[in-house]
């Protein structure tokens, strides 16, 4: 993710905690929201922002009436909230504390639910410590010979690169196969506990009531969607397909799809690798504005 998408993201994360706050909603005090939107303050788009409403709406209903005793409160999320080692493991953005709590993701451009690092599998899906071992020798046995070969004094032409921009194509792939096949490996011989927690983990499963609000590329039109993936969702096959994985649950309209890429230029000993994981079915359209 580059700075100006960073930027927008944050725009609309602003504009979001504006019209809570037009709808009678108020910031929690845990010493991170209100410092957050502080921070974060943009200039105005009132065409964005009249859309956002309406987004809100549609989600929470019409404005609260503003009661002392009963003000509605909501949170902004932590982004170590989304991590592996989180106890809430929640990529929610947003949190609204009603009963139930609604949780809502912001988006521009993507409807990405996870961006997980594939050396964290065993973290994500809670190895037992002789699998995790296992594994992290064998991702580490993959990165640093392939390391050494392309930002080294190696026989590879593209020996002493500092960026992934300078690796030819093929040899990119090389590496995206190497990890994809060990990756898939761990999914395939997992328990079925680690497995339904991986899940759990990049689904966001046990968030009830998760929606997403997304702007296209420009931010003039916003959709939103939610989030309906049953729990009990039985996992009917896990696979390759070209550089993604995918995860079946249940039948072939409900699929986990994880695309690996890099998530910096910069080359360093600790490759950074990350999925993109998007969801085929299981989001429901609520409105597009």
């Amino acid at each position: 993710m580059n700075n100006n998408q960073r930027k927008r993201g944050s725009e609309i994360e602003y504009l979001v905690c504006k019209c809570l706050a037009k709808m009678g909603y108020k910031p929690q005090r845990d010493g991170y929201t209100a410092k957050r939107i502080r921070a974060i303050k943009c200039a105005a788009n009132a065409r964005l922002e009249t859309k956002i409403c309406q987004a809100l709406v549609c989600i929470l209903g019409p404005a609260k009436e503003k009661k002392k005793s009963k003000t509605p409160l909501f949170s902004l999320m932590r982004d170590t909230h989304g991590s592996s080692t989180s106890a809430t493991r929640s990529t929610s953005d947003v949190v609204i504390h009603s009963e139930p709590p609604i949780n809502i993701s912001i988006k521009h451009n993507n409807q990405s639910l996870k961006h997980q690092k594939a050396s964290n599998l065993w973290s994500q899906m809670r190895m037992c410590p002789s699998r995790k071992r296992r594994f992290i020798e064998a991702y580490e046995k993959i990165t640093s010979a392939w390391y050494a070969a392309h930002c080294a004094a190696g026989p590879s032409p593209s020996a002493n690169a500092s960026t992934y921009s300078e690796v030819s194509q093929v040899a990119k792939q090389t590496l995206y196969n190497d990890i994809n096949s060990l990756i898939l490996k761990n999914l395939v011989s997992a328990p079925q506990k680690d497995l339904r927690g991986y899940l759990d983990f990049i689904l966001d499963l046990p968030t009830a009531n998760k929606y997403i609000i997304k702007c296209d590329k420009d931010r003039a039109a916003v959709r939103v969607m939610q989030l309906c993936v049953p729990g009990n969702a039985p996992i009917t096959g896990i696979k390759r397909v070209g550089n993604f994985i995918e995860i079946q649950l249940g039948g072939p309209d409900l699929v986990v799809r994880m695309r690996l890429h890099t998530c910096k230029n910069r080359l360093t000993p600790k490759l950074a690798l990350k999925y993109d994981t998007q969801l085929k079915g299981g989001l429901v359209d609520v409105v597009s504005l």
